[in-house]
């Protein structure tokens, strides 16, 4: 069976004007039902999806040798545990999930139903925070330094934006430079 994934950060639309709704609709639901969501390696849009991965995540699961024994930690003489499961955030952020206790398993329920908004990298803000911390990589800012810059950059960078984007155009009577 092949299985095809889409990225997690994609956002789906339907044109008002499309002639192929029904085709749409159908790749929409397609998309989002159960079968399909459980193929996914990133985070399923179906609850009940979510709350099986949850659980499985539970089930503690040990590193064998080639005889089927656990193999021990060898400081604490522990066995070894094996992580479950490998889940996907985006392309970039790959998350190996370890047994969770039931305590964990509602942290992270209560951190998934109450997101409210997606966030999104802007690769623009990236590249200023990356330009505005080299000092820090080759040892002439310090931590508390780096971070200053960075956070001057951006809030320069933001503001500069919004200049360009989100400004009124002047009316006649305002106050113009030169």
């Amino acid at each position: 069976m092949s299985v095809s994934t889409l990225d997690s950060g994609m956002n789906f639309s339907m044109g008002a004007a499309t002639e192929l709704k029904e085709e749409c609709w159908s790749f929409l639901r397609r998309f989002f039902m159960e079968d399909s969501q459980k193929e996914t390696r990133f985070f399923p849009v179906s609850i009940s999806v979510f709350n099986r991965r949850l659980k499985d995540a539970m089930e503690v699961e040990y590193v064998l040798d080639g005889k089927g024994n656990p193999v021990l930690d060898t400081k604490t003489g522990e066995p070894v545990i094996s992580s479950i499961d490998t889940m996907y955030l985006s392309n970039y952020v790959q998350i190996y999930i370890f047994p969770l206790t039931e305590n964990k398993a509602a942290k992270v329920t209560d951190l998934v139903t109450s997101t409210t908004k997606l966030a999104l990298n802007n690769k623009d803000i990236c590249e200023v925070v990356k330009n505005s911390v080299r000092g820090f990589y080759d040892g002439s800012l310090s931590l508390e330094e780096a971070a200053a810059a960075a956070q001057i950059a951006v809030t320069e960078y933001l503001s500069f934006d919004d200049l360009i984007y989100n400004s009124e155009p002047l009316k006649e009577g305002d106050n113009q430079v030169g």
